[in-house]
């Protein structure tokens, strides 16, 4: 009887022996993605190529989540200490990576990257794609968007935003969403792109 290699056996096999590190874990994970999940057709996977955009120095352009997640890591906890303080005494930063990364071969995921001339990762805008039920149509939320605080001032913010315009555009998406902490000035940067304030989340933890 044959036996067929699949990405996920050649990850376990790999980490034998190792520790189970971040790193470690996110190669396993992203090896039982390309095993288990197959690619979907959402609008993601779809659109026009835009090039990346150049900005001062900076370099503006889509990315594969799977391909810079250990680059990710640390905005990511560094986001969570700057914006999640109202709940980071009742949970902690837990990401499920391995649904990221199944969301965007799904065509459901989008990121968007700003680096500086040697190639730094400085900031990062991740958008989730989903099917509004009540309109049937596609629209793009905003997941997380940061820069590092080493490369503030330099209006990455604005130039990941628009940016994610263009790509959702050649996509076919048309209604971009966000949501604005009140811990952080990101509610008159989004409102200065376009955006307008249609509701207001409310929290509480039981």
């Amino acid at each position: 009887m044959s036996f067929t290699q699949t990405p996920l056996h050649a990850a376990l096999a790999g980490a034998l022996g190792q520790e189970l590190t971040p790193d470690v874990a996110a190669k396993i994970m992203q090896a039982a993605v390309d095993t288990f999940i197959l690619p979907g057709d959402g609008p993601a996977l779809g659109g026009a190529k835009i090039p990346p955009e150049t900005h001062a120095g900076w370099v503006i352009q889509r990315e594969r989540f799977s391909e810079s997640l250990e680059e990710l890591q640390p905005l990511h906890a560094q986001h969570w200490a700057e914006t999640e303080g109202y709940r980071s005494s009742e949970v902690e930063l837990l990401p499920m990576y391995g649904n990221y990364m199944a969301r965007e071969r799904r065509g459901e995921q989008v990121l968007i990257t700003a680096r500086n001339a040697s190639g730094r990762l400085a900031g990062c805008l991740l958008l989730r794609l989903a099917v509004s039920e009540h309109s049937s149509s596609w629209f793009a939320i905003e997941d997380q968007l940061f820069v590092a605080r080493w490369a503030r001032g330099a209006w990455l913010g604005a130039r990941l935003l628009r940016h994610a315009d263009h790509i959702l555009a050649s996509m076919g998406v048309r209604e971009f969403r966000a949501k604005a902490k009140h811990a952080n000035q990101a509610r008159r940067l989004f409102e200065r792109e376009g955006f307008k304030a249609v509701a207001t989340e409310l929290v509480k933890f039981i």
